[in-house]
């Protein structure tokens, strides 16, 4: 390019060009401007020269160098007959790569979104790693069903050997396992050396999981090394990720020469960020601007700069005068106006005649001056298009110029399509069109993750050395400063009232000393940021006491009902500590302080008596949010925030509600409420104070990290190793490394622990501690680890919480864990980080405390900005802007639009938004057009309402009416309408292709069925064909498929499957896609039933289905619909209508058996002493067993009993049993008179119960009363044929399962002692209609009944159930008569059933199991008092313990001298203790809390029994 090219292109954007020059209308203007490509064409077919002397033309044009000329070209000397072969190669031809590069680079500039949602997604995968679907790095995929399910074993044998790590380090491990089993040039002594190193098992194990992996090694028959993504194995270093090519970190000048490495600045990001001129964390100037609103924004960006040649600029004068002038004249003017460029910068010429290194000076230089220039540069930098590309991008230039004249000709007037500064000048509120705004792309994804600066200044003194995969930088602790002037108060010199709270303390130190009279003597807001174990804690309670000492009364007392005080803590456990703490220092004030949390609710007179509240963020905006609980809200005076840097957290928008809603609430009602903040040390701190309304000169401290009590060394390793397995290794390593360097040499060897892990571990100077761990397990660790006798205690988050236990060394060896909600791996969250290095440094021993954080090479600068202050706090609001605003509205705070803007002004979102607009989206003038950001705070709060619409019809049931409020809201998401095409909610398609579609009449249903040559030549566009094809089939479309089945007459059954049948693409579809699922009546006007669904990404594969009941009603319906619409995207709608042309409805069953008020029959009436004594316990029967008596004991007859659980059904099946028993005595007197006759004296009577449980229970029961009572020989079978036979010919009652009786009664034809059986007892019949175990009851049920109709033996059936609907149809299929079917109502149990219920909406199993604990442990306190008995019932074995752990620990809290639950003395209890074998039984049974489960052995479960049974736990 030559220099007058390169001087045109530096200028030809300036309005002088225009104003000397041209002197055109402003249309000509724009097309001057903007339109080159536009002009270009034009030119080349009119102009005269161009058809008078093409020769010349075509020496003036760029000229492609690929292009043919069609000359003759002779060959000579260009091929060598000996080089033939010599470049063969196995694969696609080059030209073939090229063109398959080339389309695929076409298609993602098609299909891709901005560069800034690029530039995002690509960091959520450098944050967080899906369990499910990363496996970049894994070579092996298999390619059948065998192979995976072998390979899936595999995973899992892995699984187990490494522990609970993300798929991606197991599928390396795998990859590099099979890759030795798959070598047969290794022996198989080799290869288990091999895999030992991998998986490092047992050495008592080594033998068996190598066989596995052989076994499961030769059933994969696909794996080829090197696989399908060509990889193969790979050393470390070839493991390296090239993108990461350093951290952009800043070192003081001031280093010594003798440092380890380079103290220059490396960029974080990869090349092909390093050109990005607006980074800004994760959002940019023009995020989100799309390619119809891009001639608004930056006209000049339309240029390309590789369209200019040598007389590019005469073109471009002959088109502003429209072709009008003489081509000598327009040279004239062209060289006069470059020289009139020239003269307003000296650095335009400079730049085509500099070298290399002082362009790039001077590239940078433009980078700052705008967006403009910055977009030039970046042309200069871009790929040079070939001759096709170029006619490509001209016609392109030429369309979107042409549509965007039109749009501006057909605005506003020429204001322009937006005009948002006109007022209505009586109400001064905003007027004219609001702009929509995507709330869910301004929020950040990243969360706490965020990094809004792109550098970090590190204090002197740091340095930075390389390993083979890492990089490690050491950041050295700071020396206390001493202050010679600074004065310490001493607790003496405090006022009387004030010294209480201190006791045992001698003075405040350096920092509370500080904020000593501004905290005591004031009222002033305060923000404190001091670095962790500073004392915040104490700096709050010299507010508390400043408010105490305000309510006291003339006469001296302290009128303690006028206030209320509020720590907001961030985590529970905090919560429990801050309680302990503020009680024992305030008890001689008489405060009362409460904690208020998710597991700790309090009543109206509780609150009443409290003073002080505790609570975390969550808990107090709902409390705040309520309308009815104004009454003591509105008395608080003093409002503590601990943890106030959570505002940059995923809890951020928590804690800005909190904020907003008091201090809207001190301008409502003119009542002072004092905000305290306590933080730590952050470096926009005067934004947070700004937040909390804190005079800047009075109330607002701030110290840096040399206040640390013990000063931090730290330490920060970033792995760059890419291969997963690897660097899983490697970061192993770094962490033995790091400890051997922090702990001693001597070791001490105690046995205090019984547990046997903690045991093994203790020799080596080792201990575990997490939640697992029973609660003296964890009091022992803490003990030997605070006493030294414990050199390295390996932990959980869990220790940094709530337990004081400093060490001298922290490492926290990886920073990602798993989050069961998103179904990733995430980073930890600051506060853990910051917590957990916070144990570093022990004040007594310690002259500096270590910390050393492991991490991947990407995270690297954002923990190295965590602790060093160096990473703003910004604010999360966006993401949650819709749930706080509903809040309000609700709450009535927020009424109209103004208001809502007005509410915003409050939030930490508004402060950052002045303080750094680009980043959540404005443009850099944004604050010079709109001072207060008023415009911006109207369109935050647009947009919600219509959802609000939508979900009260919704809740109201009309269903024509919700469909058209869902549509209505998405379109007002979408900006677009309904009748267009669903294609334009994808980013990245022409306009003119969208318009070009919605022309065509063609239902959205029929693309589906088009190809993407189809789709191409549809729209005349081939080449838009293939990303067509890729949209549609990305659209979320779902298969719906439904079974239906009536319960009663009135309710209806649904079950419905949900079959995915699009592609899913994280970048679109994120983690998670809503749907809703409606049902609708025929007539679609009134909404049956309607559940939110969310299908997950990891689940897209798979059948969903869902069960749910509608009411179905008479005349029975044609149909209903089901309605399954997705709750994001516009036309993503799947409609199944459900007929009941073959529905068969059951019979209309007669009413319930009415329990009669019948005098209690007396026991006496079974008329026998041997009976009567069975039933000694008691005088009675129950309600329930008297009116079923008569036909059980005085007949023969089959008989159905339907009752509820708990109604003594099992005694009526005993008096069946009786009954049966009794005459088989009537017939052994009538043949002992006869002395003749057959044997007709057999009692055969066989129960059965479908689980083994229930029978071996039942057994228990029987043997005593029946065995022992009556002399009768009771069996319960075994499941082996041969010895149950045996049983049977023996017993008179046989006892069994569904499964055992079937095997037995099979060939009941050659087995007599089956035809023998008297009476049959089938218990739990309702279970009939349930899996397998339903379809076994049914047929022994049929198939006695088969027996009894064809031998002369009568057997008697006697069924047992809970209530039910259809009572008569069992009855008489187990041949009961009307007089023999009762019945009765679910209502009737002999003891009144009180039911509470409590729900807990947490999705993940684990979180939210333990989130049921602390609520268990208090419906226990209030409902089971005065000792009596409860039953817990958890879902696993594995919660049985732990509920019991945790219950025992709840009960040690509240109760530390006497268990609450042990119901007799501690003494009486040991005998059943020390025979006890488990360890954790033994110590929960002391505390009055015994557990049962099928791992416990026998004897554990039969001493726990008996130990209920007598009252004793």
């Amino acid at each position: 390019m030559t220099k007058l090219e390169q001087r045109g292109l530096l200028r030809v954007h300036k309005e002088i060009f225009r104003e000397r020059t041209c002197q055109v209308d402003h249309r000509n203007y724009i097309r001057f401007v903007g339109g080159g490509a536009e002009a270009h064409a034009r030119f080349k077919q009119y102009e005269y020269r161009a058809n008078s002397s093409l020769v010349l033309t075509s020496e003036n044009r760029p000229r492609d160098t690929h292009e043919p000329t069609g000359e003759p070209e002779t060959l000579w000397g260009k091929i060598d007959p000996k080089s033939f072969g010599d470049r063969v190669a196995k694969g696609r031809p080059q030209e073939l790569d090229d063109k398959l590069k080339k389309s695929k680079k076409k298609e993602r500039d098609v299909v891709a979104d901005d560069t800034v949602s690029a530039r995002q997604s690509k960091r959520r995968r450098l944050r967080e790693e899906s369990v499910l679907t990363d496996t970049d790095d894994v070579v092996y995929q298999p390619k059948t069903k065998e192979t995976r399910a072998a390979y899936e074993a595999m995973l899992s044998l892995i699984q187990q050997q490494l522990g609970g790590l993300p798929l991606n380090v197991v599928s390396g491990a795998a990859d590099e396992i099979l890759a030795v089993l798959k070598n047969d040039a290794v022996k198989n002594s080799d290869k288990k050396a091999e895999i030992q190193k991998l998986l490092n098992p047992a050495p008592d194990q080594i033998h068996q999981v190598f066989d596995q992996l052989v076994s499961i090694g030769k059933l994969i028959t696909d794996f080829q090394e090197g696989g399908d993504s060509g990889g193969g194995k790979a050393n470390v270093d070839e493991g390296l990720d090239d993108d990461d090519v350093g951290v952009a970190v800043e070192f003081e000048d001031n280093e010594e020469d003798g440092e380890e490495s380079d103290p220059d600045m490396v960029q974080e990001e990869d090349d092909e960020e390093d050109d990005e001129p607006q980074k800004t964390g994760g959002m940019q100037v023009d995020a989100g601007i799309d390619e119809e609103d891009a001639g608004d924004v930056n006209e000049g960006t339309s240029l390309n700069v590789l369209d200019i040649d040598a007389y590019w600029l005469q073109r471009k004068i002959s088109q502003a005068y429209e072709q009008q002038i003489d081509p000598q004249q327009c040279e004239v003017l062209a060289e006069e106006l470059l020289k009139i460029l020239a003269e307003g910068d000296d650095r335009d010429v400079a730049y085509a005649s500099s070298d290399q290194e002082e362009r790039n000076r001077i590239e940078e230089e433009m980078r700052g001056l705008g967006l403009e220039l910055a977009a030039i540069v970046d042309q200069l930098h871009s790929t040079r298009a070939t001759a096709k590309e170029r006619e490509e991008n001209v016609q392109k230039s030429i369309n979107e110029e042409a549509r965007r004249l039109k749009e501006e000709t057909v605005g506003d007037g020429g204001r322009g399509r937006r005009d948002v500064t006109d007022r209505d000048s009586e109400s001064g509120w905003l007027k004219g069109q609001r702009q929509m705004l995507d709330l869910e792309s301004l929020a950040f994804d990243q969360g706490g993750l965020l990094m809004a600066n792109k550098k970090c200044d590190l204090p002197a003194g740091s340095y930075r050395t390389h390993g083979k995969g890492y990089e490690e930088v050491h950041v050295p602790w700071v020396s206390k400063k001493v202050d010679i002037s600074e004065k310490l108060v001493k607790i003496t010199e405090m006022p009387d009232w004030a010294q209480p709270a201190f006791k045992g303390m001698q003075q405040l130190n350096r920092v509370q000393s500080k904020v000593f009279d501004t905290a005591l003597f004031k009222a002033d807001n305060i923000l404190l940021c001091a670095p962790t174990g500073a004392g915040k804690t104490n700096v709050a309670m010299l507010t508390i006491l400043q408010q105490i000492e305000s309510s006291r009364n003339e006469d001296g007392t302290l009128n303690h009902g006028k206030y209320k005080i509020v720590y907001v803590a961030p985590m529970k456990a905090l919560v429990a500590e801050v309680v302990s703490n503020l009680s024992n220092r305030l008890k001689d004030y008489g405060v009362t302080v409460r904690e208020l949390s998710g597991d700790q609710s309090l009543s109206g007179k509780e609150i009443e008596e409290t003073q002080i509240i505790v609570t975390t963020p969550e808990k107090w905006d709902i409390i705040t949010r309520k309308s009815g609980d104004r009454t003591y809200t509105q008395l608080v005076r003093l409002l503590i925030i601990d943890e106030i840097h959570l505002l940059h957290d995923n809890r951020g928008p928590v804690l800005e509600s909190i904020v907003a809603r008091t201090l809207r609430q001190i301008e409502t009602t003119k009542e002072n409420i004092r905000l305290v903040g306590l933080s730590a040390t952050l470096p926009n701190y005067e934004d947070v104070a700004l937040f909390l309304r804190v005079d800047l000169k009075k109330g607002l401290f701030k110290f840096d990290r040399s206040y640390r009590p013990v000063p931090l060394g730290q330490q920060y390793i970033g792995i760059s190793v890419k291969k997963p397995l690897q660097r899983f290794q490697l970061m192993n390593d770094l962490c033995y490394e790091k400890v051997l360097a922090g702990a001693g040499k001597q070791q001490s060897q105690i046995d205090l622990i019984k547990n046997v892990d903690l045991k093994n571990l203790l020799p080596y100077g080792f201990a575990i501690h997490h939640a697992g761990l029973t609660r003296g397990d964890r009091e022992i660790v803490e003990a030997l680890f605070g006493e030294g006798h414990v050199q390295v205690l390996v932990s959980t988050a869990t220790l940094a919480w709530g337990v004081n236990l400093p060490a001298h060394t922290v490492i926290i060896k990886g920073t990602q864990v798993y989050n069961p909600e998103k179904g990733a791996w995430m980073e930890l969250s600051p506060l853990d980080v910051m917590q957990m290095l916070g144990r570093a440094g022990r004040p007594q021993y310690d002259e500096y405390g270590e910390g050393i954080i492991i991490t991947g090479y990407s995270e690297l600068q954002y923990y190295l900005s965590l602790m060093n202050e160096q990473l703003p706090i910004e604010s999360q609001f966006i993401s949650k802007l819709a749930d706080q605003l509903n809040a309000e509205i609700v709450l009535g705070t927020v009424q109209n639009a103004k208001e809502a803007c007005h509410w915003l002004g409050y939030t930490y979102l508004y402060i950052r938004m002045v303080r750094n607009p680009t980043l959540y989206g404005l443009a850099p003038d944004a604050l010079v057009i709109d001072v207060v950001l008023e415009e911006r705070r109207a369109d935050l709060s647009a947009g919600r309402l219509v959802r609000a619409l939508y979900e009260i019809v919704l809740k109201r049931g009309w269903a024509q009416l919700a469909e058209k409020a869902l549509n209505l809201s998405k379109m007002v998401g979408k900006r677009m309408w309904s009748v267009q095409t669903p294609l334009r909610q994808f980013h990245g398609i022409p306009n003119e292709i969208l318009m070009k579609l919605e022309k065509k009449d063609l239902v959205w249903e029929r693309y589906y069925d088009l190809s993407s040559q189809e789709l191409g030549e549809l729209i005349r566009s081939p080449k838009m064909g293939r990303p067509l094809h890729k949209f549609i089939h990305q659209f979320p479309k779902l298969v719906l498929a439904a079974q239906v089945q009536p319960i009663t007459r009135t309710v209806l059954r649904v079950e419905l499957t949900i079959t995915p049948d699009f592609q899913w693409d994280e970048k679109i579809h994120k983690y998670v896609e809503p749907f809703w699922i409606i049902v609708e009546d025929s007539d679609c006007e009134k909404i049956l039933h309607h559940e939110y669904f969310l299908l997950k990404k990891q689940y897209i594969s798979e059948d969903h289905t869902l069960n749910f009941t509608v009411p179905i009603f008479e005349p029975l319906p044609p149909q209903y619909f089901v309605r399954v619409v997705s709750d994001k995207w516009l036309g993503s709608q799947t409609v199944l209508p459900v007929s009941f042309r073959h529905l068969i409805l059951p019979e209309k069953y007669p009413p319930p058996t009415e329990l009669l008020d019948l005098q209690p029959l007396p026991v006496t009436a079974l008329r026998n002493p041997s009976y009567v004594r069975l039933y000694q316990d008691f005088k009675h029967f129950n309600p329930v067993q008297t009116q079923v008596f008569n036909v059980l004991y005085n007949t023969n007859d089959n008989v159905l009993v339907a009752a509820p659980t708990g109604s003594g059904k099992t005694i009526c099946a005993e008096f069946a049993i009786l009954k049966n028993h009794q005459e088989v005595l009537l017939r052994q007197q009538d043949d002992t008179k006869r002395q003749s006759g057959p044997d007709t004296t057999t009692m055969r009577v066989v129960y059965i119960a479908p689980l083994e449980a229930i029978t071996k229970e039942q057994f228990r029961i029987w043997e005593r009363k029946f065995g022992k009572g009556l002399g009768l020989r009771v069996v319960e079978l075994t499941g082996e044929t041969a010895l149950d036979l045996k049983l049977l010919e023996k017993s008179q009652i046989v006892i069994s399962t569904p499964e055992k009786w079937d095997a037995l009664s099979r060939r009941w034809k050659q087995r007599k002692y089956v035809q023998q059986v008297s009476l049959f007892i089938v218990d739990e019949l309702h279970l009939i209609g349930e899996g397998q175990g339903g379809t076994v009851l049914e047929v022994i049920v049929s198939r006695m009944r088969y027996i009894s109709s064809q031998g002369e033996n009568k057997i008697r059936i006697v069924a047992l159930s809970t209530s039910l609907a259809n009572a008569k149809d069992l009855g008489e299929w187990i041949g009961a008569s009307s007089h023999g079917l009762f019945n009765f109502p679910p209502g009737v149990p002999p003891v009144p059933l009180e039911i509470h219920i409590q729900g807990v909406d947490i999705s993940s199993f684990e979180a939210r199991m333990q989130a049921m604990t602390k609520p268990t442990y208090t419906a226990i306190v209030q409902h089971a008092k005065n000792k009596k008995p409860a039953i817990v019932f958890v879902p696993t074995r594995t919660h049985v313990r732990l509920t019991a752990v945790d219950l025992m620990a709840y009960s040690h809290i509240d109760n530390p001298q006497s268990p609450d639950f042990l119901l007799g003395k501690l003494e009486e209890l040991e005998d059943f203790v020390d025979k006890l074998r488990e360890e954790t039984l033994k110590e929960t049974l002391r505390h009055g809390i015994g557990y049962l489960h099928e791992g416990l052995c026998s004897q554990d479960q039969e001493i726990v029994t008996q130990a209920v049974k007598i009252r004793r736990s």
